[in-house]
């Protein structure tokens, strides 16, 4: 039904507008505490939205619509602006990442690793335009 469609994805897009303008507090606040360049922000979600794509709301199914998530990194000065990971990588490694910038990889014990891999070599990024 397309009427609806157009409900899921008018809430849908309200809702992305408001973690936008919330992502925007965050930053503004991180730079009136001279704090942005010592920060690593990172972004993302649990999971996609289907849309109504294949017939579908919610995460019913596993299409890239609810499967593939955002995942933002931002730390000015290392990591590099526009990177695009061209390979899948998991939230499972998002902890054992934070460590790793954080300088106590020593103490991860997860079952993740590091996305700073991925980061740091050329051949496994692009840049975005």
């Amino acid at each position: 039904d397309e009427t609806k469609i157009q409900e899921w994805s008018a809430v849908y897009y309200a809702l992305v507008e408001e973690i936008d303008a919330l992502v925007g507090i965050l930053l503004d606040r991180l730079d009136e505490l001279g704090l942005r360049d010592d920060t690593l922000v990172l972004f993302t979600s649990d999971h996609g939205e289907m849309l109504g794509a294949h017939c579908r709301r919610g995460k019913s199914m596993f299409y890239d619509d609810s499967a593939r998530v955002p995942l933002l990194l931002h730390y000015p000065g290392v990591i590099q602006e526009n990177q695009v990971v061209k390979d899948p990588v998991s939230q499972l490694d998002l902890f054992a990442t934070l460590l790793d910038y954080a300088g106590a990889s020593s103490s991860d014990e997860s079952d993740g690793k590091s996305l700073r891999r991925f980061l740091m070599d050329d051949t496994a990024t692009t840049t975005a335009t």
